[in-house]
């Protein structure tokens, strides 16, 4: 301050705390680079470090590689324990991360319960190898999360820096493929990405595209194999099958195909068209007075993710085509009933209480306990073709299928058995009280015409004499 002669006289001072808006500035920067929820670093930071590190790299320095890590069944603890016990046990494994890589690393998540390493200084595929053993390793020890002890693992998928992966964003593709393919191959491992596997995943793609139009394009069709009582060789229903008539491969089988519609979410309408063609043809043989038999639709594990929308389209599907509902069969596999009784019981008792029946297939090679046999009673049990293929020469094939038709009389649950090929595998199972068999002994799958000529001449199928009808 001067005076009106320009004097100094002295100054004044103004403080201001600014500390809240700096902390609130670097707590928004840390929120644009940083997980808010494990404090990892974001996508972004990863891919910067990831740049970083190709930069190195072409400098001639060092290697790297990216790892994309994935939990096991991580739903199953959201669903068992519940979300507040899900946040915690994802917050304790990106302190497994931390503590398991060293400061010149970058840990990352991505969201859910996706992570990504950047390991630095590989030289070598079996440096990769060491670290995603150890980060397996520290993952899958026991999680104690709010009194509760959780058992989990992780895989991974691995890609080494090279001059045909250079970039990040090719880095982490890789690294997503390799992943597909350990969690594919029995998960809690890892595997290294190749070239193999990228025309594998370009393939599926295209097939994928392919599926799509074909749908469209009405080149899926269905074949119904006879079900037949072993008292009377009179058919009781048929099992409706799938095949895509491809205008350059022929004929697909739905081993090929299904595992596509299932990863690209085309099951939902590929499993719609299946369901209606099915209750559509079911309907013209019992509007030409043929038969009142049944008719069996398989139904995935994809498509009880959205199992309302399910039961709507089934519902749908009945009233539309106006097919009775006992005529119609959903099956499911043990595994699928057990998880879908668990979550969405009440939707399985309202379509049984229309009417609808609920059939295992595969009976014996899923999930371990017959609990929910008791629990949830099921309509028929489809015994598996892997136990009915040796019951004449293998002794423990025999007991398991004698012993399923036993628990299903006690529990009073009709069986069938599949996959029967011989005159010797009919006689024992007829002994042993199996009322229904599928299987090249009678027939293989027909189409409907053909199906619809069997029915005219009264439904009995005489057994095919050499087992390939």
């Amino acid at each position: 301050m001067t005076d009106p002669d320009g004097e100094y006289m002295g100054r004044i001072w103004f403080f201001r705390d600014i500390t809240e808006s700096k902390l609130a500035t670097a707590h928004a920067l840390r929120m644009t680079r940083y997980d808010g929820f494990t404090g990892l670093a974001n996508r972004s930071v990863f891919v910067e470090a990831l740049q970083h590190e190709a930069a190195r790299a072409k400098r001639g320095k060092t290697g790297f590689a990216v790892m994309y890590i994935d939990l096991d069944h991580f739903k199953d603890v959201n669903d068992t324990l519940g979300h507040p016990v899900g946040d915690a046990f994802l917050q304790a494994v990106a302190d497994r991360l931390r503590e398991n890589t060293r400061e010149t690393d970058t840990v990352a998540r991505f969201g859910g319960d996706e992570f990504a390493v950047v390991v630095t200084d590989i030289d070598e595929p079996a440096d990769a190898a060491i670290m995603a053993n150890k980060l397996i390793k520290a993952l899958s020890q026991l999680y104690s999360i709010r009194g509760n002890d959780i058992y989990s693992s992780a895989s991974i998928g691995i890609d080494l820096y090279g001059p045909e992966a250079s970039d990040a964003e090719t880095l982490l593709a890789h690294a997503d493929i390799a992943l597909y393919r350990a969690k594919a191959e029995g998960r809690a491992s890892y595997r290294f990405f190749t070239e193999a596997m990228d025309a594998e995943v370009m393939a599926r793609i295209s097939l994928g595209m392919e599926l799509h139009e074909a749908i469209e394009a009405g080149q899926l069709f269905l074949l119904y194999q006879p079900q037949v009582a072993t008292g009377s060789s009179r058919m009781t229903g048929v099992e409706a099958l799938v095949r895509w008539n491809h205008p350059k491969r022929g004929m697909l089988r739905p081993d090929v195909f299904i595992p596509v519609a299932e990863r690209t979410g085309l099951i939902i309408k590929l499993g719609h068209t299946v369901l209606m063609m099915a209750c559509r043809q079911g309907k013209e043989w019992l509007d030409a007075g043929l038969a009142n038999i049944r008719i069996a639709v398989n139904v995935s594990a994809m498509q009880f993710k959205s199992p309302i929308a399910l039961e709507a389209d089934i519902v749908a599907v009945l009233k539309e085509t106006e097919l009775p509902p006992h005529c119609m069969e959903l099956e499911l596999t043990e595994t699928v009933l057990m998880n879908v009784a668990q979550e969405h019981h009440d939707i399985l008792v309202r379509l049984r209480q229309l009417g609808v029946l609920i059939a295992i297939d595969d009976f014996g090679t899923g999930y371990s306990s017959l609990d929910y046999l008791r629990r949830f009673p099921v309509d028929r049990i489809k015994i598996a073709q892997n136990f009915v293929r040796h019951i004449e020469t293998a002794a423990g094939d025999a007991s398991i299928v004698k012993a399923t038709i036993g628990l299903a009389r006690e529990l009073g649950i009709a069986v069938i058995a599949e996959g029967v090929e011989t005159a010797e595998q009919l006689e024992l199972l007829k002994n042993w009280g199996c009322a229904e068999v599928q299987g090249y002994y009678f027939a293989k799958p027909l189409v409907a015409d053909e199906i619809t000529e069997m029915l005219r001449k009264g439904g009995t199928l005489p057994p095919s004499a050499d087992g390939n009808r």
